[in-house]
């Protein structure tokens, strides 16, 4: 008998070894696997995922890229408007130029002939014996109004079908694609009747909801009428209340025009898809991000117009100096002027700010609907 530390010329038979009998050939397969706990070197390779599945995956955002690619913070929103600026200047200021001087055209002929009484009146040298007389309210007052509401109304038709025109050039941007004023034009033609009815229906809204929310303060004023404490709350509340309804309108329906552009939607079609975008806790987040946007442009349009309006009042002046009895004359150019003024600054501005509210439609997408996938989709084809 051979002791137990003898060589028997065969494998120890281990547990875990494999049956006796079994051939250095049969453990082939066995002797190849991995152990567990390691990755199979063959996993990548059959696991990989297909091409059209690795190209809708998210990429991070490359440095000559207009808009980074992800969901976006206040910096990136702000930021879109100023590099927009940069991006093909003479075309986007070009667009823009185009419309504010229609609109500076139209607005000078309405104020010509609605202001003649009232400047007649203003600037005559009876003027201060009519003050004396408690006629304040000079004569023509009411068709200077009805001018200048005018003249607000085709700068607000103008504002929206501007948005129109640049929306196309901001999805150029991102997308890689070179910017074109034939687009801008285009843009316009083709959803102009649209975008009429979309404002017709938005100023609808922005009248019906604040009107409604204050009529219902006002008739529980009038239930109050006895407590004149009561009323003085109640009339701060309804005027805070119908503001809010006014900038819950404002919100809600804020991306109207551009899903009419990029999703090709009818008017109606177009608010409610704003209306979808902006719903939930997203309202919040797009109310905050709009206002302060519109606050900063706003600011920086009042900065340009200081050294302009500064040079035109004292043209004015001069004129008044220079010809103090052509009163009519004199108030029509100092309104011009300052209309000029104002003209020239919103044209510098306004599609900046548009540039930053289509980043902001951009970035509830994004968050919403995964929308980057398919602008880096976009951004890969008009680069190859």
């Amino acid at each position: 008998m051979s002791s137990p530390n003898e060589p028997t010329g065969q494998a120890p038979q281990y547990p875990w070894a494999n049956p006796s009998g079994a051939s250095s050939s049969d453990n082939a397969a066995t002797k190849e696997r991995p152990s567990y706990g390691l990755p199979d070197p063959n996993a990548a390779q059959q696991h990989s995922p297909a091409p059209e599945t690795a190209a809708a995956q998210r990429s991070l955002p490359e440095a000559d890229q207009f808009m980074p690619l992800r969901p976006l913070g206040l910096g990136d929103i702000l930021g879109c408007g100023m590099r927009f600026s940069r991006v093909k200047p003479k075309v986007i200021f070009g667009v823009s130029l185009v419309f504010y001087t229609f609109a500076f055209l139209v607005a000078t002929i309405v104020t010509s002939f609605t202001s003649q009484r009232y400047f007649a009146s203003t600037f005559s040298p009876t003027a201060a014996v009519d003050i004396e007389n408690n006629e304040i309210v000079p004569d023509g007052t009411v068709e200077y109004l009805i001018g200048s509401l005018g003249s607000s109304f085709i700068t607000i038709i103008v504002t929206t079908l501007l948005a129109v025109a640049i929306t196309p050039l901001v999805h150029a941007a991102v997308t890689g694609r070179e910017l074109k004023f034939e687009a801008a034009i285009s843009s316009v033609r083709k959803h102009t009747w649209q975008v009429l009815l979309l404002m017709v229906l938005y100023i609808a809204a922005s009248v019906a909801v604040p009107a409604l929310i204050g009529s219902l303060f006002v008739g529980l004023g009038f239930l109050m009428r006895e407590y004149v404490a009561a009323v003085v709350v109640i009339a701060v509340l309804g005027v805070l209340a119908s503001l809010f309804g006014l900038l819950f309108v404002f919100t809600r329906f804020l991306f109207s025009p551009y899903a009419l552009v990029l999703e090709d939607l009818s008017a109606v079609a177009a608010m409610k898809r704003s209306w979808q975008l902006t719903s939930g806790r997203a309202f919040w987040r797009i109310l905050g991000i709009s206002l302060l946007t519109m606050i900063i442009y706003s600011l920086l349009q009042q900065v340009l117009t200081i050294l302009p309006g500064i040079v035109a009042g004292i043209a004015t002046a001069i004129l008044i100096l220079a010809f103090p009895g052509h009163p009519v004359m004199l108030g029509i150019i100092m309104t011009v002027m300052i209309m000029l003024v104002a003209f020239l600054v919103v044209a510098l501005t306004q599609p900046l700010l548009t540039a930053s509210y289509i980043a902001l439609f951009y970035d509830t997408k994004i968050r919403r609907e995964g929308y980057d996938v398919q602008l880096q989709r976009e951004l890969r084809e008009s680069r190859s």
